[in-house]
């Protein structure tokens, strides 16, 4: 049972990772959010915009990867 913690937290943190990149790389590609220029503004900008459940999602993804 022990040696199975450190593997599970290990599968949690990557697969929020994971899904964080996912989730906000979705964002330069739909639109509205892909008329953000992703050289001159920050992927904070996307939690403005209507998808910004999105973001939120891919950041409490990246919250809990880190966590973990």
């Amino acid at each position: 049972m022990a040696t199975r913690w450190p593997r599970a937290t290990a599968y949690v943190g990557l697969s929020g990772v994971a899904a964080a990149v996912l989730l906000i790389g979705v964002l330069h590609v739909i639109p509205p959010s892909s008329q953000v220029s992703v050289v001159r503004r920050t992927i904070s900008e996307y939690a403005l915009l209507e998808d910004a459940w999105v973001f939120n999602l891919g950041v409490l993804a990246m919250a809990v990867g880190s966590l973990a």
